[in-house]
């Protein structure tokens, strides 16, 4: 009779274990999910963003260099004749690449935005390790009431 009783006693208790490793596990699970929802997923997404933003920009940036140097070469190269016409393309060009230069400096000033978001996911992260670590206590704490 007593060995039939921890032999339930033991059952029940391995019972409980495997409830609790299927929790933990469904808990793990869920913490990751959020993790990839929250903070993966959105920093990935605007980094994309950004990245290619600027790689746009930095072409169009590298293109008005280019011409805006080939303009001043040519100026420096020209006659009386034309120097007049050429000064006003090496002005336009200047122009070009001062407006791309513009456009990459808000660019670089959109950055704390992307700090931000940065620190947004790293405190959904954090709340989703405290669910997990919390849930796995909780599951503990009920399998030790238990026996």
């Amino acid at each position: 009779m007593k060995q039939k009783c921890i032999n339930k006693s033991s059952e029940k208790f391995l019972t409980f274990v495997a409830l609790a490793e299927v929790k933990i596990e469904a808990a793990k699970t869920l913490r990751n999910q959020q993790i990839q929802s929250f903070s993966i997923d959105p920093l990935n997404k605007i980094l994309e963003e950004k990245i290619e933003s600027v790689k746009k920009v930095k072409v169009k940036l590298d293109r008005a260099r280019t011409e805006y140097d080939t303009a001043l070469e040519k100026l420096k190269a020209a006659n009386e004749k034309n120097l007049y016409q050429l000064y006003n393309i090496m002005e336009e060009k200047k122009k070009a690449f001062e407006t791309q230069a513009h456009i990459m400096a808000q660019w670089m000033d959109s950055m704390p935005d992307v700090e931000k978001m940065i620190a947004k996911s790293v405190q959904q992260l954090c709340n989703s390790n405290y669910q997990y670590h919390k849930s796995i206590i909780q599951i503990l704490n009920a399998l030790l009431k238990e026996h």
